[in-house]
């Protein structure tokens, strides 16, 4: 029994590693193609996105947005991104897109030009989010990627001792 107890445990290290693993290195690799992977910090477009959530965004061309469309942008100034939901796409002026978040009342006072668009959004991930910022702390990167190293590590060299007797 102990002995499945004890694979069962690698194996969940092993896949935990794994996963942690292939989300950095797909978060090092995406922006080279233009998408963008970024955490949802507030609830505007609950309960489609909650807060939390990672939403994964590729590069679009602007005439290929539509109505209904969940775009990420940047702020005026460009220090801020934004991920809410295209209610109308204007172009009597050059194209520009009124966005919504879901969970506001009205519209965005502000029009979203070419310019701003970072992307269409591909997927979300609900509350990924919480465990990437927790991940980037001291204490999340010792328990994310430490403690599983220790386990197996501890677990190789028991099952070393066991064999030796």
């Amino acid at each position: 029994m102990a002995s499945g107890l004890q694979r069962a445990v690698k194996l969940a290290v092993v896949i935990i590693f794994i996963l942690i693993l292939c989300s950095a290195l797909l978060s090092f690799i995406l922006p080279f193609f233009g998408w963008r992977i970024e955490i949802v910090l507030s609830g505007s477009m609950e309960p489609a996105i909650p807060t939390g959530s990672i939403v994964v965004s590729r590069p679009v061309a602007p005439e290929n947005i539509r109505e209904g469309d969940i775009i990420m942008y940047s702020s005026i100034g460009g220090k801020t991104l934004t991920t809410h939901r295209v209610v109308k796409v204007e172009t009597e002026h050059g194209v520009q897109f009124i966005t919504k978040g879901d969970a506001n009342n009205g519209a965005d006072p502000n029009p979203v030009i070419p310019g701003q668009l970072a992307g269409q959004i591909v997927f979300h991930i609900p509350y990924l989010g919480y465990l990437i910022q927790f991940i980037k702390t001291p204490l999340g990167f010792a328990i994310a990627l430490l403690i599983p190293a220790a386990v197996l590590i501890v677990s190789e060299v028991y099952s070393l001792w066991k064999a030796m007797d």
